[in-house]
């Protein structure tokens, strides 16, 4: 589903910066394996993926709703939010944080790897760059969650919602499933 959004990205700069992603095989294979979290959502192997995925559903929901939004820069911010967790998170026999998710986060590290990836990108417009950054810096929506600003325009507002309700929503229904997690 990852690559069939990504085939209908038409901004040629963001389709470039989503294949500079997907079609590097370490980074596909890390992203696969990634777990969302330790203790809160998707907290297991692949949780990153499928948390993604959940995220990338949603706001194709609500471009049925709402269909002035940005697809394309929806589309890159739903799936590319989160990538900073490839280097938060190492899975041993169990989920650990690693030194540098501990002291700097995903959020600071996503945005890290995501401007590398831009400077390999000739002609990147800034105005998009800093949109997608904007992005991967106010998901959490706000400084009590980790991001270091808020949402500032429609599309952020969509990624940080729609995190946060598949966020929610994992939470709760693991715990239904198993109250001891």
């Amino acid at each position: 589903e990852i690559s069939s959004a990504i085939g209908s990205i038409e901004n040629h700069h963001i389709k470039a910066l989503m294949e500079s992603f997907f079609k590097d095989q370490a980074f596909v294979d890390e992203f696969s394996k990634t777990p969302g979290g330790i203790t809160m959502h998707h907290n297991y192997v692949g949780g990153l993926l499928e948390h993604t995925l959940h995220v990338l559903h949603i706001c194709k929901s609500l471009l049925e709703i709402h269909p002035q939004l940005d697809r394309d820069l929806l589309f890159a911010g739903a799936i590319l939010h989160d990538i900073g967790k490839t280097r938060e998170f190492r899975v041993t026999t169990n989920i650990k944080q690693t030194e540098d998710g501990m002291l700097r986060g995903h959020i600071t590290i996503g945005q890290e790897i995501l401007l590398e990836k831009i400077k390999g990108i000739e002609g990147f417009p800034t105005e998009l760059k800093l949109k997608i950054a904007h992005i991967m810096l106010s998901h959490h929506g706000n400084g009590d969650y980790g991001s270091p600003v808020a949402p500032a325009f429609a599309e952020a507002e969509a990624i940080h919602y729609a995190d946060e309700c598949d966020a929610k929503l994992d939470q709760h229904i693991t715990t239904k499933e198993d109250p001891r997690t």
